[in-house]
């Protein structure tokens, strides 16, 4: 309950947006005559969600939109990187050694690596994992 309180969204976090209205017209008492509220579409107020909840939006918001999108930045700016391979969000878990070819371009890393189990809904550690770098989306 404590870390939910911490990331109540603040009037601050949604901008007034305000329509002109052209052609006035009467309508009925159950219509909505104010905007929907679209906290979610406000940038500021994922940088306060906890990270079960961006996981939440990342996997279960339609894909490809904005608020998956801007799910996806806040895990990337905590250090979190997709796999295609793994088909999962993963970030360092202690030091990891580089991996380079034979005329020194870094190809991966190996080491213990904390992912994110999207079936079981939770973290997990995978010891002396690999990662290679081309199979880290930076697009997702």
């Amino acid at each position: 309950m404590s870390a939910s309180l911490s990331h109540v969204p603040e009037a601050a976090d949604e901008r007034a947006r305000v329509y002109p209205v052209r052609q006035p017209h009467a309508t009925h008492a159950s219509f909505p005559s104010a905007p929907e509220f679209r906290l979610l579409d406000s940038p500021p107020a994922f940088e306060r969600l906890s990270q079960d909840t961006l996981f939440f939006i990342f996997y279960f918001a339609q894909s490809g939109s904005y608020q998956a999108f801007l799910a996806a930045r806040e895990l990337r700016r905590n250090q979190w990187r997709y796999s295609r391979a793994m088909r999962t969000w993963v970030q360092r878990h202690g030091e990891a050694t580089s991996e380079a070819l034979d005329d020194g371009e870094l190809v991966g890393e190996r080491g213990s690596i904390l992912f994110f189990d999207e079936p079981s809904w939770s973290l997990k550690v995978m010891p002396n994992a690999y990662i290679a770098h081309a199979d880290i989306a930076d697009d997702v």
